[in-house]
């Protein structure tokens, strides 16, 4: 996963602890990668860094059960259970006894065992030898908790389902241990490492947040570890690397874990993203009736630097592998050099001069689109405009997850008809004068992958017609898949809708049922009162006859006498 695991959950806990009430400046996460495979060098080097900042840790979060591997017991694979049981065993046991010592030195810490539920207990049909695993986990827990107690540390074993993973495991993660900082409240200076037994990636030292509030809760204290210096990430990155390289089998030449390390990085991806993007526009471009000479030169050196760069960009992921042939012939790396490829060898070779594939670029790009997803938006849009605040956040609030949807759908569909249009234009355009600019060939393109075929346009050529065909059968698989995507999208934004409106309907009826029942004991009331009324008039109308009946028989005695 090369990272992508870590750079989430770090993400994560940057939103989590602005929600909790950090302020953004002040939030500050570290991923550093380790190999809890070999849980004796992993462990010392992530205890290690975290030393180095002088910093303690007061929470020590292991999710034990995500290394997970399952089937009939005679059948595993022996290098893939013994991963398995070293990292759900192994690390588990050298994590809770390094960073347990520091604890009870301190006097107080928590530490989190995250394992599968009770009912992945041992003799489990299929998963014998995880269930035993997660039963290890349970009873360390238990036995731990019974021993470091009289030390002030504690020790809890969390079922999978009772983090409310409703999200994905990195949001639990980083709820779980936003919350339990804040709750905890321990001195300053402090450190809190989560940790998950996931295969290689596993190692997640975070820094000590600043003051935040869990749940309801306003906790005091704990300000921010000191920075990690440059020598330490340095350091840390060349160990994880130097591992990658044991792993794959590959020599470490100068400068490869700082070129890995670079290429890597967000920045790069989306500045090579964009600078493919311009590329393409310029292809295009150039391609087109009607532009200038002067245009085209100035055209024509951009394009010449950006060959350059793309150039060194391939020699130097090729370097960071230890220039390894099989490397070199993964299907990534074999489409980055038929790019550039026409213009390494036109020099040489005449035959190539003019011909640019620099649009099988667009192959590399695909992966931006995995940005657009709901989540990983959200995190993108927040980090790249934090100074926008809260406009960010009313505008993610009107994204919709189908909209994203259908521009991931675009973005494919158009990578898919630019590149068909490009290889047909280099094979036909100059034997063929029904493609003398690029707008026939993206035409062509499109009316040929929609499987409409008007038939006015047609390659002549071998090279063209089997660009062609490849096309065809590749959005023939492809153009369904992401409709059936966009509808699925669809369809679950309008059940949302649907449920929305349920939703309100019944609060609205059941709001009209509580104004009826109010309307009812006010007239019960009301009847009531009238009827009160009704008694006190014909008590007063009784009270006024008996006084007129005592009158009258007053005056009669007075006559009488």
């Amino acid at each position: 996963r090369e990272g992508a695991v870590l750079e989430e959950l770090a993400t994560a806990l940057r939103r989590k602890a602005v929600e909790a009430g950090v302020e953004p400046d002040k939030v500050r996460v570290m991923a550093v990668p380790a190999d809890l495979q070999n849980p004796s060098e992993g462990v010392q080097m992530l205890h290690r860094i975290v030393m180095e900042q002088g910093c303690s840790v007061p929470l020590l979060l292991i999710a034990s059960d995500q290394a997970s591997y399952t089937g009939p017991f005679l059948s595993q694979r022996p290098e893939q259970l013994n991963g398995m049981l070293a990292v759900n065993i192994g690390s588990t046991s050298a994590l809770c006894r390094v960073f347990g010592a520091d604890m009870v030195s301190n006097g107080c810490g928590r530490i989190l065992l995250v394992g599968a539920p009770q009912t992945a207990g041992p003799g489990v049909l299929g998963a014998c030898a995880f269930a035993g695993t997660m039963a290890f986990v349970r009873a360390l827990a238990d036995g731990l908790r019974q021993e470091l107690a009289p030390f002030g540390v504690g020790v809890s074993c969390l079922e999978s389902s009772g983090l409310g993973r409703a999200s994905s495991l990195q949001e639990a993660l980083a709820s779980t241990c936003v919350s339990f900082l804040g709750i905890g409240a321990m001195g300053g200076g402090a450190s809190a490492v989560g940790t998950s037994a996931s295969p290689p990636e596993v190692a997640r030292p975070l820094p000590r947040p600043a003051p935040v509030a869990a749940a309801q809760t306003a906790v005091q204290g704990f300000p921010w570890a000191s920075k990690l210096s440059d020598e330490a990430w340095e350091k840390a990155s060349e160990e994880a690397f130097a591992q990658l390289a044991k792993e794959n089998d590959f020599m470490i030449l100068p400068g490869c874990a700082q070129i890995d390390r670079l290429q890597r990085s967000g920045p790069a991806e989306l500045s090579n993203a964009l600078l493919v993007g311009l590329v393409c526009l310029i292809f295009a471009i150039e391609r087109f009736p009607g532009v200038s000479l002067q245009t085209r030169n100035v055209l024509d050196q951009f394009d010449f630097w950006a060959n350059t760069l793309f150039s060194l960009d391939y020699l130097a992921r090729w370097w960071s592998r230890g220039l390894r042939i099989d490397y070199a012939l993964t299907p990534a790396m074999v489409f980055d050099l038929v790019s550039v490829l026409p213009f390494l060898l036109s020099p040489f070779v005449p035959e190539f001069q003019g011909v640019e594939l620099n649009f099988l670029k667009l192959l590399r790009v695909l992966r931006v689109y995995r940005l657009f997803r709901p989540k990983a938006f959200q995190d993108v849009a927040q980090l790249t405009f934090p100074f926008l605040g809260t406009n960010v956040a009313q505008f993610l609030d009107t994204v919709r997850p189908y909209q994203l949807q259908v521009v991931r759908t675009m973005g494919v569909l158009f990578t898919l008809v630019f590149i068909t249009a490009g290889l047909v234009y280099e094979a036909e355009h100059r034997v063929n004068p029904q493609f003398q600019d690029f707008f026939s060939a993206l035409y062509f393109s499109l009316v040929a992958l929609s499987t409409v075929g008007f038939g006015d346009f047609a390659p002549v050529t071998a090279a063209g017609r089997t660009a062609t065909c490849v096309s065809i059968i590749v959005g023939l698989c492809i153009i369904p898949y992401q409709a059936s995507l966009v509808a699925s999208a669809i369809a679950e934004e309008q059940r949302r809708n649907d449920d929305a409106e349920g939703r309100i309907r019944q609060d609205n009826a059941e709001a009209l049922l509580t104004q009826l029942e109010r309307s009812r004991a006010q007239l019960a009331w009301d009847a009531a009162r009238i009827a009160e009324l009704e008694d006190l008039e014909r008590e007063e109308r009784w009270r006024i006859a008996a006084l007129e009946e005592e009158a009258r028989a007053s005056a009669d005695e007075r006559r009488q006498s």
